[in-house]
């Protein structure tokens, strides 16, 4: 006896691939039979919100107590995936021996199926550690045996940023063992091969073989696959129909090659449907390959960290990769941080332009504004430097900078005119001066996210005095901001003693097992003796007699746990520590009238490092001078 098996796997994000409602049987499609439903082995029914709850929220909830920024937290794990373009939220595994010709519901075949199924789903969990199953059916109510089973793929080690548990098909599959040996070869093919090896060791194991039809076809749903399989039986019944000439034999064939042509159109759709996602780090080659997919009239459609296109066009968008050459990306960051810098002293495209070639730059303008920076060879596009670049993106920078100085000074007039505290008053003007001498050019970039350009919102420095200000205004003073600087240090003293306690406590509860288990079951210890072991007993626990000794391991087990809550808590304790005194020393520094002052000072010692030997002072041994800031009044 012979009999096909079929493991098709399907994303969350492909419409129809993962199908809980359908396979739950929360609705009846007109393929089922009602009648037989209740036939139907339920394995695993779990809510996939609260599967993620199970296998994330210890990893979550330790993640977000790390974040010290809100915009970085997650509330929800499984929205956050779904967002992802990265990531699917699940998968689901389509499985079955045989077809209805051989192994039709009700019949012996089917019956041997369902057999073969059920031995399939028992092992499945156990064979795939890292591919949480949270929802599996078995269907008997369709034409013949199946199983369907969802899963949640994860990993579990190997993160050192975000969660240390999170979700991961590629990781899932590293940690199974299936590693990528090839393009063509990759760790989710190698695991489906492992699937399908272990379904025929099945089918061998009853004494069939496994049945080859060498048709290799893409998995099609439901519909499109019976309307092909009932068209083809309409063609094989009327060639069997007698009889039949030469001339209508050969037009029935073609009907055939047409309905043949019809799938191979739909498997082809159906191909070029599913959008793929490209990431680049580099925004230079993001730039690159999408000029050259312009060029060649490809669609696609921009993410965040790049963009996505057509699974049709995955090898063509390969080929651009490995072909394009890029502008050299030192000249491409030269020019982006010059247009940042300059960007904070104009007030027009005119004004940027004009600074751009009084700086050495050679500036073309036609259908898009170009500029050669200086000793490159080539001009670089600005637009192709990213969205902010452009020039409506630009001109969107120059007015927003203009409105955030105006904004800026009218607050400092407001707060002297209405009296507000001596130091939201000298934070405001210290915020006014850092803008002065990041336009003279005596202040370096600092973009407190890399990924976007520079602004006065995304700027490091004034984002730490805009937050200071705002603790001025809430009421703070620097008394109060030491205070909170001596409670976060005595907080992290007593989480240190804690912590200290936890691991003596530890050790004492590791080498009273080491005793046990030498006193009780004989293992030998190279620190202890019968004596010591036999001595702890009878001194310090009496009550632990060879039948509740075991308990030990549970001892040592929740000890283990409690000491790394305490590692959290010290590590939580070290932050909001490192946290009060950054924000201290600032203060401290802001009203001295300092801040900005030292600012330039250290930025002027770095630049002189390039030719002085020490980086503090020239060549003939003079220190370089201080800036000279106009007065705070």
């Amino acid at each position: 006896m012979q009999m096909s098996i079929s493991f098709t796997i399907g994303k969350a994000s492909v419409p129809k691939k993962v199908n809980i409602a359908h396979n739950n049987r929360e609705f009846i499609a007109p393929n089922i039979d009602g009648s037989r439903t209740c036939q139907n082995v339920t394995y695993v029914r779990e809510d996939i919100r609260e599967s993620y709850t199970k296998l994330f929220g210890n990893a979550l909830a330790k993640y977000n107590a790390q974040q010290k920024r809100a915009d970085r937290v997650i509330h929800d794990y499984y929205e956050h995936i779904q967002k992802s373009k990265r990531e699917e939220t699940c998968y689901e595994a389509i499985i079955q021996f045989g077809d209805r010709n051989n192994a039709g519901c009700g019949t012996a075949g089917g019956a041997v199926a369902q057999k073969m199924l059920d031995e399939y789903m028992k092992s499945f969990q156990q064979r795939n550690p890292n591919l949480y199953v949270f929802n599996a059916v078995l269907h008997l109510d369709e034409d013949s045996p199946h199983l369907h089973i969802d899963f949640i793929p994860f990993y579990t080690h190997g993160r050192t940023k975000g969660l240390e548990v999170g979700v991961s098909m590629r990781s899932a599959m590293d940690e199974m063992g299936f590693k990528n040996k090839c393009k063509a070869h990759n760790s989710l093919v190698a695991w489906e091969e492992s699937e399908r090896r272990e379904m025929e060791r099945i089918l061998n194991r009853h004494g069939i073989q496994r049945e080859d039809k060498h048709d290799h076809h893409k998995h099609m749903d439901v519909e499109p696959f019976k309307a092909s399989k009932d068209a083809e039986r309409a063609v094989q019944e009327a060639l069997k129909a007698a009889p039949l000439s030469l001339e209508e034999q050969q037009a029935i064939r073609q009907k055939v090659l047409i309905q043949k042509a019809k799938e191979a159109e739909f498997i082809r759709q159906d191909a070029q449907s599913e959008y793929r996602g490209f990431y680049y780090a580099s925004e230079e080659k993001r730039a690159a390959v999408t000029a050259e997919l312009d060029k060649r009239h490809i669609p696609y459609r921009d993410t965040s960290t790049g963009f996505e296109a057509q699974a049709c066009f995955v090898d063509v968008i390969r080929d651009i990769e490995e072909k394009i050459k890029t502008e050299n990306p030192n000249y491409r960051q030269q020019l982006r941080d010059e247009v940042d810098r300059r960007m904070m002293d104009c007030n027009s495209m005119e004004d940027l332009l004009g600074y751009l070639t009084m700086d050495g730059y050679e500036v073309k303008i036609g259908k898009y504004i170009s500029v050669k920076p200086p000793d490159s060879q080539k001009f670089i596009r600005l637009k192709s430097l990213g969205a902010e670049y452009t020039e409506s993106g630009l001109m969107l920078r120059i007015k927003n900078r203009m409105a955030f100085e105006k904004q800026l000074e009218s607050t400092t007039l407001r707060a002297e005119r209405d009296h507000k505290s001596e130091e939201v008053i000298i934070t405001l003007k210290t915020m006014i001066l850092y803008t002065i001498a990041f336009k003279k050019g005596d202040l370096p970039v600092h973009r407190k996210n890399p990924q976007k350009a520079l602004s006065w919102v995304n700027d490091a420095e004034l984002d730490a005095l805009l937050a200071l200000n705002n603790r001025f205004n809430e009421g703070a003073t620097l008394e109060t901001l030491h205070q909170e600087f001596a409670a976060a240090e005595q907080k992290k003293d007593a989480a240190q003693k804690v912590l200290q306690r936890e691991r003596q406590n530890l050790t004492g509860y590791r080498k009273l097992r080491e005793k046990l288990l030498l006193y009780f079951e004989g293992q030998p210890s190279s620190r202890f003796t019968i004596e010591d072991a036999k001595r702890t007993l009878t001194v310090d626990y009496p009550m632990v007699n060879r039948e509740n000794y075991q308990q030990v391991h549970t001892l040592v087990a929740q000890q283990e746990e409690t000491l790394k809550q305490a590692e959290i808590a010290m590590q939580d304790a070290e932050d909001q520590l490192k946290l009060a005194a950054g924000v201290f020393e600032k203060a401290e520094r802001v009203l001295a009238g300092t801040y900005v002052e030292e600012l330039v000072k250290q930025e002027e010692y770095r630049r002189a490092s390039k030719f002085g030997g020490n980086g503090m002072f020239g060549s003939n041994g003079e220190e370089f001078r201080t800036w000279n800031l106009p007065p705070q009044d």
